[in-house]
C-alpha cells in the first residue's frame, strides 16, 4: 500500500500567487521610481543649461551696452575735439584778421603822416 504525494492543498497555490502578484508589484513600484528619478534628473539638468544659457544672454547683453557706451563716449569725445579744434582755428583766424586790419591801418596812418610832413615842408 504506497503512499501517494500530498494533494497540495488550495492554500498552497494561493500562497504562489500572492507571492507572484507581491513579486510584480514590486517591479513596478521600483520602475516607476526609477523613471521618475530619471524624469527629475532629465529636469535638473535641462533646468542648468536654461541657467547657463540665460547667463550667457545677459553676459553678452552687458558686453553689448557697455561696448556701445564705450562707442558713444569715443564719438562725443571725437565731436567735442573737433568742435574744439574749429572754434580754435575760428578765433585764430579772427586774431589774424584784426592784426592785419591793425597793421593796414597803421600803414595808411603813417602814409597820411608822411604826406602831411611832405606837404608842409613844401
Amino acid at each position: 500500500n504506497e503512499k501517494k504525494p500530498p494533494k497540495e492543498k488550495k492554500g498552497k497555490a494561493k500562497k504562489r500567487r500572492e507571492e507572484k502578484r507581491r513579486k510584480e508589484s514590486k517591479s513596478k513600484e521600483r520602475k516607476g521610481k526609477e523613471r521618475k528619478s530619471k524624469e527629475r534628473k532629465s529636469k535638473e539638468r535641462k533646468s542648468k543649461e536654461n541657467l547657463r544659457n540665460e547667463k550667457q544672454r545677459n553676459e553678452k547683453q552687458i558686453n553689448e551696452k557697455q561696448r556701445n557706451e564705450k562707442q558713444r563716449s569715443e564719438k562725443q569725445r571725437n565731436e567735442k575735439q573737433k568742435n574744439e579744434k574749429q572754434r580754435n582755428e575760428k578765433q585764430r583766424n579772427e586774431r589774424q584778421r584784426h592784426e592785419k586790419q591793425r597793421n593796414e591801418n597803421l600803414r595808411n596812418e603813417n602814409l597820411r603822416n608822411e604826406n602831411l610832413r611832405n606837404e608842409k615842408q613844401h
